[in-house]
């Protein structure tokens, strides 16, 4: 526990590659990221933007399962590695990365969502369960933002400095 590393859950499908980071894959109990010797204290649930809208959608009963683990830890957040508005107005996705392609159009033909309970579902998640969501411009961005978290908690805690 004396070195900072990461732990990425043995389901993530399409796991980060933190660059010069150890990085250690073992089955986690909930999230898909976590600092070693922190399991119990900290992870990140990492989604795609169509991953996220099915989750919110269909898949609604897993989620809450899994938003209910994170909830009782002491930091969790859901990083998503598109930005919010385009989960509302369709956007190009770069072809080749497993789960994405093409042109989606808008969430409500996709999901039957309409935009209005799409953003009221994001402030519900962020209220009720108190885990940020954070909408990444992309998944380079989404890796960056998971990363810094996970060192900074890490950092925080060596030191006596978190808070509650």
């Amino acid at each position: 526990m004396d070195k900072f590393t990461i732990i990425v859950d043995t389901r993530e499908a399409l796991p980060f590659k933190f660059k010069e980071i150890p990085v250690i894959t073992k089955k986690l109990d909930t999230g898909d990221y976590s600092v070693n010797g922190f399991e119990d204290c900290i992870a990140i649930e990492r989604k795609s933007g169509l991953d996220f809208l099915g989750s919110i959608t269909h898949d609604r009963e897993r989620f809450k399962s899994c938003l209910s683990r994170l909830q009782v830890l002491e930091r969790a957040y859901i990083v998503v590695e598109e930005p919010l508005n385009s989960l509302f107005d369709g956007v190009e996705i770069k072809k080749g990365i497993k789960g994405k392609a093409g042109i989606r159009p808008k969430v409500k033909s996709v999901v039957g969502m309409h935009p209005n309970s799409l953003f009221g579902t994001v402030v519900s998640i962020m209220t009720r369960y108190r885990i940020p969501i954070i909408f990444a411009n992309n998944r380079k961005e989404a890796e960056r933002f998971t990363l810094e978290i996970l060192k900074k908690y890490y950092s925080l805690k060596r030191t006596n400095e978190f808070k509650l």
